[in-house]
């Protein structure tokens, strides 16, 4: 199943709050048990916005893709574009076989509630994405009651806000976190590339670095959100493994683009002039 949004157009689903004793969730249910890993179902959510609530997957499900879509952190915003809901969570995947697969979006806390006993960890991967736990000190993933989530992720180009407690990194690269990541299982995978708070229990890194990244903005809602600042420490503006800054925004490679027009510039530029570079939002 595909929910993807026409050329050109933002649906937004807005979840209401109609009644106090039910779930308003936006609810992923699979019930079939019996069919084979490769026969599960999928289902592709590509260019909406969700606000209001959040997203529950639950039962034997094959895949659950989130694709250039915004689930706002804290489910809404208040006036001054606070967060209305700061520790509800965008995401649950509860007692399920979802590989959860987050492309070029932004959503809030996912929260995974499993069998640690039975089951295998679950496969998260974040690509491109902006995870929003709407404060460095809150989780950004994590199972119910702070406990290390039964997964294991796989993070490309990602800025996290908040803090990883998961069972396994199979590879984080390119990415930044600004609170602490704190991994069970430490003997596999590996962080390359990436801004990792000190104080965090990793696999073994490579060209990573704990200088606390600057921002413009981590408000959602605001013109700024998610990008460094420009007076923001070099090691994580230009260290990513291709020279570009590390996080969200990498491929917009603004350092390599920056170099470029400077350098046109101290070429063009006549004699006695002066030029400057303002960046916009």
């Amino acid at each position: 199943l595909e929910l993807r949004a026409a050329e050109g157009t933002r649906p937004v689903i807005r979840l209401l709050d109609w009644y106090s004793n039910r779930p308003d969730a936006l609810n992923i249910r699979a019930v079939q048990e019996d069919c084979a890993p490769h026969e599960r179902p999928r289902i592709v959510l590509d260019g909406l916005l969700v606000a209001g609530r959040g997203i529950n997957v639950t039962g034997p499900m094959g895949a659950v893709v989130v694709r250039h879509s915004t689930l706002v952190p804290g489910w809404s915003l208040e006036p001054e574009c606070e967060p209305h809901s700061p520790e509800e969570p965008s995401i649950v995947l509860d007692r399920t076989t979802a590989c959860l697969q987050i492309e070029h979006s932004i959503l809030g806390t996912i929260e995974v509630i499993g069998d640690e006993v039975s089951e295998d960890p679950l496969d998260i991967h974040l690509r491109d994405s902006i995870l929003d736990a709407t404060g460095h000190d809150r989780e950004a993933l994590s199972a119910p009651d702070c406990r290390h989530a039964h997964a294991v992720l796989h993070v490309h180009r990602t800025t996290v806000i908040g803090e990883v407690h998961t069972h396994a990194v199979e590879i984080a690269e390119n990415s930044v976190f600004t609170g602490r990541l704190n991994v069970a299982r430490r003997g596999i995978g590996c962080l390359r590339y990436s801004a990792v708070p000190a104080g965090s229990r990793t696999p073994r890194r490579h060209r990573c670095t704990a200088v606390r990244p600057l921002f413009a903005s981590v408000r959602y809602g605001t013109p700024w959100y998610g990008q460094l600042a420009d007076r923001g420490p070099e090691e994580i503006r230009r260290g990513a493994d291709d020279g570009a800054e590390m996080g969200a925004f990498h491929d917009l490679y603004r350092p390599q683009r920056e170099d470029g027009l400077r350098a046109r510039l101290a070429e063009y530029t006549p004699a006695g002039a002066d030029a400057g570079i303002f960046f916009v939002t």
